[in-house]
């Protein structure tokens, strides 16, 4: 193995509150990812909820982060976005709450911390509804399987070796 990728270190994220239908996408997203998907020990998978600063420690000495959550970026629902470099909202300013923090403002500690991955990005899609319920809605539900995909392929660009697990026949 050479010396890049002895010290590469991944961490995927999956965001959101999943008794919030569409919130929850995050969190849906990694289950599938990791139930469709083997992925190598250097990958460390958070299934993160609603934990918010908790999740720091997670981030600390990565150096390539994967995010996954409902993303509201002003498009139809079920819209696949994904942000990168000056596209992922991190706020400069310490005007924060640390209550319900999501990735924007996880991102903002991180960068506070010195702890910030050098290599972020944010795959979500954007949220039909996020009332009280633990389906997500048909827009995101039926574009999931198409963002597990895009999922494994940020993965293997950043050198990552992503296999498809055998599917049981029926």
């Amino acid at each position: 193995m050479d010396t890049v990728r002895q010290r590469r270190r991944v961490v995927v994220l999956g965001l959101g509150n999943t008794m919030r239908r569409d919130d929850g996408l995050g969190v849906r997203a990694l289950e599938r990812l990791v139930a469709q998907y083997e992925l190598p020990q250097e990958v460390d998978v958070v299934v993160g909820g609603v934990r918010g600063l908790a999740l720091l420690p997670r981030l600390a000495g990565a150096t390539h982060a994967l995010i996954v959550d409902a993303v509201r970026a002003g498009r139809e629902p079920g819209a696949i976005v994904r942000l990168e470099g000056d596209d992922v909202p991190v706020p400069r300013t310490g005007a924060l709450s640390a209550h319900d923090v999501g990735p924007v403002e996880l991102l903002f500690f991180a960068r506070l911390q010195g702890s910030l991955p050098s290599h972020v990005v944010v795959w979500g899609m954007e949220p039909a509804t996020v009332e009280p319920g633990s389906a997500l809605s048909s827009e995101v539900a039926g574009r999931l399987d198409e963002l597990v995909r895009a999922l494994a392929e940020e993965l293997r660009r950043w050198g990552v070796e992503v296999r498809e697990r055998d599917r049981p026949r029926r």
